[in-house]
């Protein structure tokens, strides 16, 4: 099947610089992870999006586009020397733009055996795809700057942002959850109500919140 995102006018995988770093093995026709900051053991910060788009297929490398951008003045306010890395849900050219959902399970399995490979300090999940690629229904607007497990992140998807600038507030909230993490350590699902009186100021500062579904 041709992608109708993806022209494919891209050098080969093998010839990306920077894309065998994990040595996970991975489709031959795929958008790799890429990485950012200094070598370290293991990643302060891993960024997972849903699949590649235009740029990322020319390139052969996942967030390179304006999302990716957008990423990379995020993570300049999360603190100095990061080791970052970006990976989509779905690293198959074939599935580019709008993954199916019944296939996330299968497209999944190259991320999450990074994961297990390089054990990154924070993942941050943006957008539907990711959340619900790892087993979370909370919609990216609820789950934005929530830790949902001990080191996971929701996040909206940064061209959700894109489109709606005055929804910044969403990547504030990741951004802040995130310096909490790197300085503290992961505390598991969040504690604070956001009904409370002050509960959303303090959502966008980055504070630990919780919800309830039924009334939000």
């Amino acid at each position: 099947m041709v992608s109708t995102v993806c022209e494919r006018q891209r050098r080969p995988p093998s010839s990306v610089p920077g894309a065998t770093r994990t040595g996970v093995p991975h489709p031959n026709n795929s958008v790799l992870p890429r990485y950012t900051g200094p070598h370290k053991k293991r990643l302060d910060v891993l960024f997972v999006g849903e699949s590649g788009g235009r740029e990322e297929c020319d390139q052969g490398l996942a967030f390179v586009g304006p999302s990716g951008h957008l990423l990379q003045e995020v993570v300049s306010q999360m603190g100095p020397n990061l080791a970052v890395g970006y990976d989509n849900v779905c690293r198959d050219l074939d599935w580019a733009g709008k993954p199916p959902f019944d296939r996330l399970e299968e497209m999944s399995q190259y991320v999450k055996r990074l994961i297990e490979k390089d054990k990154p300090r924070c993942v941050v999940l943006c957008g539907e795809y990711a959340l619900r690629a790892f087993g979370y229904e909370e919609k990216p607007t609820v789950a934005a700057g929530l830790e949902l497990d001990p080191g996971i992140l929701g996040s909206v998807h940064p061209a959700y942002v894109l489109r709606n600038p005055g929804e910044a507030c969403y990547l504030t909230a990741v951004t802040n959850q995130v310096k909490r993490i790197l300085s503290h350590g992961p505390q598991g699902p969040s504690v604070v109500q956001l009904d409370a009186p002050d509960g959303f100021e303090r959502y966008r500062t980055g504070e630990k919140f919780a919800f309830d579904l039924e009334t939000t």
